[in-house]
């Protein structure tokens, strides 16, 4: 079970900071785990363009790198 991390910084740059200052969020969230996963999704309903396709591309990534490491996991065991 992972930590609960303290995200009331983060959630406040989401709500009120600028755009750039939202995207910068988005990266910071990636180093929390599911906490920050679950901004970076809420992320997707965000008014600016670049903010939606930063959360998008995160999410992406994070998807690549899980199944990477699913098939690693795989390999290992044969």
């Amino acid at each position: 079970m992972e930590p609960v991390q303290d995200l009331s910084p983060f959630k406040q740059h989401m709500k009120s900071g600028s755009e750039q200052q939202r995207i910068d969020t988005l990266f910071k969230a990636l180093a929390y785990g599911k906490a920050g996963l679950s901004l970076i999704i809420q992320a997707l309903d965000d008014p600016s363009q670049a903010v939606k396709e930063t959360a998008n591309s995160l999410l992406a990534q994070y998807q690549a790198a899980r199944a990477k490491q699913a098939l690693w996991d795989y390999i290992d065991d044969d």
